[in-house]
């Protein structure tokens, strides 16, 4: 697992990208994967993406009390974590 940047979910179908920027499909969905990884390096942002810690690049702060994520291998686009989840993150982060 230590290999894995992070799982994300796209038309009901699971990746998992690798710190190569492989991406694998997988059969587990992300509410399994939530119960089976280690919570102190994976963490659940949003519907569609649960992050290894160290694949953070940056964290800005968003619209609305939601936060901005940019992950180190999927720099073209950002992960948006809700108002809800954004203080559990922060929170997981100072750990």
């Amino acid at each position: 697992m230590e290999d894995v940047d992070y799982f994300f979910t796209e038309y009901k179908i699971t990746y998992l990208i690798t710190s190569q920027s492989e991406k694998i499909v997988i059969q587990q969905t992300l509410e399994d994967l939530e119960d089976e990884l280690d919570p102190d390096v994976f963490f659940r942002v949003n519907r569609q993406y649960i992050i290894n810690v160290n694949s953070i690049q940056i964290i800005e702060n968003s619209y609305n009390g939601k936060l901005k994520v940019l992950l180190k291998k999927a720099q073209s686009y950002e992960v948006i974590v809700s108002k809800e989840k954004a203080p559990l993150l922060k929170k997981w982060l100072n750990r």
